[in-house]
């Protein structure tokens, strides 16, 4: 799956058993990692070469977060970011579902660069982003946004079939239809959605289709 436009080449790698997009967004000397499901030796070798990297997640969850220790520790001038409380989580297997989705523990153990709240727009060289807040599936669960590029990584928010899961603790099904909702009032209907699973999809289309979303458009 590759989205490209003049500055902005965006990369998925499907990593970790239970196959999570890892998004690779890179533009001249950087490169931005959005959720290491796992696999680190398929996105080192994509990464490695740019001066500036950025290793972000969408939230907590092992299988969006798997692999960071691992990039962190082979990539030391990565940065790595996130909301508040995903750091939080991430780095607790009582709250990550390591244990609930793989029967194992772990731990995110780095420590952040930074963090991002809701609405907060970061950079990483000449990529801009905004960090848009949906609680719905976990705690400190983000959006990212590249307004100049009209798309949006909303890691387990949607699909393109459907709302992300909502059978896992700390998440709500009426919670993540709101979460849509308001994400939509903040972007195009033009914009495309990267989902954390499965393939990309248009604002429009998921207004026209998504069963859980369609009676409201």
């Amino acid at each position: 799956m590759t989205a490209e436009s003049e500055k902005i080449e965006v990369n998925c790698i499907v990593t970790g058993e239970l196959e999570v997009n890892t998004f690779i967004i890179s533009s001249d000397d950087s490169a931005i990692i959005i959720d290491p499901g796992g696999n680190p030796e398929l996105i080192i070798p994509v990464v490695e070469q740019y001066e500036n990297i950025l290793i972000l997640l969408t939230h907590c969850h092992y299988d969006h977060s798997g692999a960071t220790n691992d990039l962190l520790d082979a990539l030391p001038r990565a940065q790595y970011a996130a909301h508040p409380a995903c750091i939080r989580d991430a780095s607790n297997k009582d709250h990550n579902l390591c244990q609930f989705l793989m029967n194992i523990d772990y731990e995110v153990y780095n420590k952040p660069t930074f963090m991002i709240n809701h609405r907060e727009e970061f950079t990483c060289g000449n990529i801009k982003m905004q960090g848009i807040h949906s609680t719905g599936h976990s705690a400190g669960h983000l959006c990212y946004a590249i307004p100049t590029e009209n798309i949006v990584f909303c890691g387990d928010l949607l699909t393109a079939e459907d709302i992300g899961r909502h059978d896992v603790p700390g998440s709500n099904l009426e919670s993540m239809i709101i979460d849509c909702k308001t994400l939509f009032e903040q972007i195009s209907v033009e914009a495309t959605i990267y989902p954390g699973h499965g393939r990309e999809i248009s604002v429009r289309e998921i207004k026209k289709t998504n069963p859980h979303l369609k009676k409201f458009y």
